[in-house]
């Protein structure tokens, strides 16, 4: 039985192996993670309205509880647009 989590984007609760992981680096950067370590992190829906919410909302930096610099969301954002959405 896997773990319940909210979606930083749009607020809904899902399953955690339904959700993608971003996690604070401690020099500030920002990654995808498969495996939970310690840290602040922050899940996310696999589709396209999720990921955008991303980018309008301030939420990201709320959950991780640190600024995130604008490169590494933008790169974070990016990949999540080319490669993951549903």
């Amino acid at each position: 039985m896997s773990a319940t989590r909210t979606c930083v984007a749009c607020g809904a609760r899902g399953s955690q192996d339904g959700l993608l992981r971003l996690q604070a680096c401690a020099d500030g950067g920002l990654e995808m993670v498969a495996r939970p370590r310690a840290g602040r992190s922050a899940y996310l829906h696999r589709r396209a309205e999720c990921v955008e919410g991303l980018v309008r909302s301030r939420l990201l930096r709320r959950s991780l509880r640190r600024d995130i610099g604008r490169d590494d969301r933008e790169r974070v954002i990016e990949y999540l647009r080319t490669r993951i959405v549903e």
